[in-house]
């Protein structure tokens, strides 16, 4: 299911987007959809970054690794 989104610009920016050959409605979903792309991978990134290991720490999966090893 879609939804409408109305956004009011200038005659200006509107004749500026035809004249690069887009249809004006698809260029801005284009660009909504990127621009979220871009905040998610940034979330993301924010989120791995706070969760990151400090450096010389080893991972729970590297610690029983090395428990099985050690048997």
């Amino acid at each position: 299911m879609s939804v409408t989104i109305s956004v009011r610009v200038d005659d200006k920016i509107k004749k500026e987007i035809e004249e690069l050959g887009y249809n004006p409605s698809e260029y801005i979903r284009d660009i909504l959809i990127r621009e979220l792309k871009k905040e998610r991978s940034r979330r993301t990134l924010t989120w791995l970054e706070a969760h990151r290991l400090p450096p010389g720490e080893k991972s729970v999966e590297e610690e029983i690794r090395e428990d099985r090893d050690s048997r």
